[in-house]
């Protein structure tokens, strides 16, 4: 219930993981930064990436990137996108705007540790540590 509109969607996966990627899928961020990360998906030749992060007056941000990740790989450069006067949450169905903002460079150095690069800042990533139950 939002904002008493209620409904559902039938949502579709954009990237189904096949498994061949292992270790490189999840999600991935830098401990020394607080309120940043990523989401990285791999499946066959293709790959998508989802960065969060803040303007300097503290407004939420999501940028993305998709396209080609030759198998075997360990580096990936693609375009970052940031959509902006989509549709608000509740709202009418409204075409976001689509820019492309800068270049976005990742370097897999190990199972352990991803190295992003884009916008002018570098960032150490290490996978977020999800509790298992």
């Amino acid at each position: 219930d939002l904002d008493g509109k209620q409904g559902s969607v039938i949502m579709e996966p954009y990237l189904t993981s096949d498994g061949s990627w292992g270790d490189k899928d999840g999600w991935w961020y830098d401990p020394g930064k607080q309120g940043m990360g990523l989401f990285v998906q791999a499946a066959g030749e293709r790959m998508y990436v989802g960065w969060y992060n803040y303007r300097d007056d503290r407004s939420p941000r999501w940028w993305s990137a998709d396209g080609y990740f030759a198998t075997g790989a360990t580096t990936y450069t693609g375009k970052i996108i940031e959509a902006v006067n989509g549709q608000p949450v509740g709202g009418e169905y409204k075409y976001p705007e689509t820019n492309i903002i800068g270049d976005l460079n990742l370097s897999f150095t190990g199972s352990d540790s991803l190295v992003l690069s884009g916008q002018g800042v570098t960032f150490n990533l290490v996978p977020y540590p999800i509790p298992q139950q």
